[in-house]
């Protein structure tokens, strides 16, 4: 049995993850908790570890890790262990750092600084992304750091240097622009002003307000709800999973997050992870609901996720044959689109990385061999090892 990655790439940045002691763990758990969510806070399931931060005077990176099911949810915060700021796909956090005067900016950790930016913060469609490694171009959000800063090790056309003329430290590396790769220009005030001056002209925390707190609930999500559901009603598969979730009361939440990702509970309710400055559903959340709608049919006819405490073969069996399940709706959703001429579907599905199990569903593979193929895809984009 392949064993499962406890925490989704813990090496964003660099392997510099620390997991946090039990009782400090609880009491950042216990400090964040949001009584509405509060399954993805529960102690007996969330494990937190701790990233040293050298650009925010005095701020960590703490991420709860949920394992309630595979591919675990993460949830980031900057803390300083009295303040948390939650990172949800916005630039909230960052900017209230920023008014916070607790921005602190060297020649040797400015890459993190605008690694960390480019990771965390839904900018203009995804459009602009820092660093990615032309051969490797699947990372973004809270995963992304790490790999961005490797690539950034292995660029050797990568330049930093403080100009006094721009009072600014000055950046060359390649950027991704609009899918292909640019030479890039990025200008860092020290107060945390990120400027990027080619291959386009555009400002980030350039007029910085601070919050008090960042809640998890994504704050356009009844509408991108309804998007979502306007979508999947237009197929069989979808008005039915709806009408049964409809039938049944489930209830259904949008939160924000760098990643995108949605999962079901036991109770069951679903919970949908999508940028909180993203303020429109697209074809991608739709079949990620999609997805989460046939765990909830699942949930509903009495084969739930299993518990934690189940022997780890047990529980990853069960996880992963559930998961398959799911995507082979979402594969069943997909043709569903593609017969009534809706192509976005397949750019979405190939999008969420799925494209070896719609592979397999089209051409009727057999049980034991989907079972295989979901194993290399999800080693090869590195959940299992």
């Amino acid at each position: 049995m392949p064993t499962h990655v406890k925490s989704d790439k813990l090496n964003c940045m660099s392997s510099n993850w620390k997991q946090v002691k039990p009782d400090d763990a609880f009491q950042f758990l216990d400090a964040v908790r949001e009584t509405d969510h509060s399954v993805l806070f529960e102690p007996s399931l969330c494990d937190v570890f701790l990233h040293p931060l050298d650009f925010f005077d005095g701020y960590d990176l703490l991420r709860i890790s949920n394992t309630y099911a595979p591919p675990f949810v993460i949830m980031d915060y900057v803390s300083n262990g009295e303040n948390h700021y939650y990172l949800d796909g916005s630039d909230h956090a960052l900017q209230t750092l920023c008014t916070q005067g607790s921005v602190r900016l060297t020649e040797d950790n400015v890459l993190d600084y605008i690694d960390l930016y480019f990771s965390y913060v839904y900018e203009r469609g995804n459009s602009i992304v820092f660093i990615r490694n032309p051969q490797n171009t699947n990372f973004k959000g809270s995963d992304g750091m790490g790999n961005h800063f490797k690539a950034i090790q292995k660029h050797t056309s990568v330049r930093v240097n403080w100009s006094d003329e721009d009072d600014a430290f000055v950046i060359h590396a390649p950027l991704l622009y609009q899918d292909k790769t640019r030479e890039g220009v990025i200008h860092v005030a020290k107060n945390g002003r990120i400027d990027l001056i080619a291959p386009l002209k555009v400002s980030f925390l350039d007029a910085p307000r601070g919050v008090e707190s960042i809640p998890i609930a994504h704050p356009k999500a009844d509408d991108i709800l309804r998007q979502m559901r306007d979508l999947l009603v237009k197929v069989p598969t979808g008005e039915r999973l709806l009408k049964i979730a409809d039938e049944k009361d489930v209830e259904i939440h949008v939160i924000g997050s760098p990643n995108y990702q949605a999962i079901a509970t036991n109770k069951p309710t679903i919970y949908l992870f999508m940028p909180e400055a993203q303020f429109n559903a697209d074809m991608h959340q739709a079949l990620q609901l999609g997805g989460a709608l046939r765990d909830m049919e699942q949930i509903l006819g009495g084969y739930p996720r299993p518990s934690k405490d189940e022997d780890p073969q047990i529980f990853f069996a069960i996880n992963y044959d559930k998961n398959l399940n799911l995507l082979m709706e979402i594969c069943k959703i997909v043709e569903e689109f593609e017969e009534i001429n809706i192509p976005e579907a397949v750019a979405a599905m190939r999008r969420i990385g799925i494209e070896d199990i719609y592979g397999g569903y089209k051409n009727k593979a057999e049980p034991d061999e989907m079972h295989q193929i979901y194993i290399k895809m999800m080693t090869k984009q590195g959940f299992i090892l």
